[in-house]
């Protein structure tokens, strides 16, 4: 993820890098190796840095490397796809491999929801306009879900797995990629 006149790259070893866009070259190098490799993609929010680990750990470091929080997730692991895009307000949704999901709030750092999809998430839920986020699921599946709480407002069936992260389209629609 590039943030300002930085790269972030974060390795499966659970390297997290920052490299210089300007001069190029290595800025930092930070260990999240005992705590586990990255699972997907890093996010920003407020100039933060934020990933999750495979293991279940969230995350949050400065540009300049320093750890910032540091707390376990709400949901079963491994922990395979990326976390939501942070709101503005900084909540971002994150699926373990299980079905289980929660939403997070960056600061102060603390979960704000938990619950259990039917059926087995493998691409990034989505916020969306109107405080609610999109989640695709392998059955097929989109359902539209409360930022605030979790509670499903709305499901769309498709013939195929939802691998795709869904694409917000306007105010109440989604683009999905269904097969």
């Amino acid at each position: 993820v590039t943030h300002g006149d930085r790269t972030f790259i974060a390795d499966r070893g659970g390297t997290l890098h920052a490299v210089g866009l300007h001069a190029g070259g290595a800025l930092w190098q930070l260990d999240l190796g005992e705590i586990g490799g990255v699972s997907a993609a890093l996010r920003t929010w407020n100039g933060r840095i934020v990933c999750v680990t495979v293991e279940g750990s969230f995350v949050q470091i400065s540009r300049d490397g320093r750890m910032l929080s540091r707390s376990t997730l709400p949901v079963n692991g491994p922990i395979k796809v990326s976390p939501s895009v942070p709101t503005d307000d900084g909540v971002l949704v994150v699926v373990g491999d299980g079905g289980g999901f929660c939403a997070m709030r960056l600061d102060p750092c603390a979960p704000v929801w938990q619950g259990r999809m039917p059926a087995k998430i493998i691409a990034a839920p989505v916020a969306v306009p109107g405080r609610r986020v999109l989640v695709g699921d392998t059955s097929g599946n989109l359902w539209r879900c409360s930022l605030a709480a979790g509670e499903v407002s709305a499901r769309q069936r498709f013939g195929h797995p939802l691998s795709v992260p869904p694409l917000p389209y306007g105010e109440e629609g989604a683009i999905v990629a269904a097969g």
